[in-house]
């Protein structure tokens, strides 16, 4: 399997680049496609914006942050690109958008993902009023997705028909499971 195709992804940046969400942010969380997953590779070019990627630190089963400028990137047992570490850790704190990968989403922010809970722990970390977005392909927005009580949904999301706010209603379920 390869990543959605090119005109797809950049159909997907651009929706992102043309919203206020993108518009406001200053740092944004993003990620490095891998296997069938939208290709950011559009978006990252946009040099206004300090991007952050992920590295996955196993010993602690979260996700840290580090620029994307300036990074060596290496493979992760897992498969996918990521820092090596040596640039400097960024606070999620410092994060203003936060661009998620899944295998698919539902209409209400649920997400699938590869089953090893990064994702949902950073979720559950960010205030509530940083901007979450799934960012994945129409044909991968479903009406659910299994939900297990450490899930954590997104607040949007992204494909190539554009940006759109996840149901208040659905997100909250999620996010109030992962609380308990």
């Amino acid at each position: 399997m390869g990543q959605a195709p090119g005109r797809l992804s950049a159909s997907v940046c651009e929706a992102l680049l043309g919203s206020e969400l993108f518009g406001a942010a200053r740092t944004v969380a993003a990620y490095l496609a891998y296997d069938d997953e939208v290709d950011l590779g559009p978006l990252l070019a946009h040099g206004e914006k300090r991007f952050v990627v992920p590295r996955v630190d196993a010993s602690s089963g979260s996700l840290r942050f580090h620029p994307l400028q300036g990074a060596n990137l290496v493979r992760h047992r897992f498969g996918q690109l990521e820092p090596d570490g040596s640039t400097p850790e960024i606070s999620a704190s410092d994060i203003d958008l936060v661009l998620v990968p899944g295998l698919a989403f539902d209409v209400g922010g649920g997400r699938l993902g590869y089953g090893g809970g990064y994702y949902d722990r950073l979720l559950a970390s960010l205030p509530g009023s940083v901007p979450t977005v799934g960012v994945t392909l129409d044909e991968l927005i479903v009406d659910a997705v299994p939900v297990e009580p450490h899930d954590v949904g997104v607040s949007h999301l992204v494909t190539q028909s554009g940006l759109r706010l996840a149901s208040a209603q659905r997100r909250t379920a999620v996010r109030s499971k992962a609380r308990s």
